[in-house]
């Protein structure tokens, strides 16, 4: 399993997991402090994985041949 299906599938599976706590309470009080907790993690979780992207999208790029009128620099 690649490294990429992994991450997806990890990020699925969390996904799964919070959406299956929140619709299985049948009633039960979730505090909406508690959900604006998650929420908050949620988001930050989404802001360092875009920061990640970023820095390894930046590191593909740099580490691309370059190339100018003359070939490859």
């Amino acid at each position: 399993m690649s490294r990429d299906h992994e991450l997806e599938e990890a990020a699925n599976n969390v996904t799964a997991t919070m959406r299956r706590l929140i619709e299985d309470l049948n009633g039960e009080a979730i505090t909406p402090k508690a959900l604006r907790l998650a929420a908050h993690e949620f988001r930050s979780l989404a802001m360092y994985l875009q920061e990640v992207a970023d820095v390894a999208e930046a590191r593909e790029r740099y580490a691309a041949p370059v190339e100018s009128e003359g070939g490859l620099l």
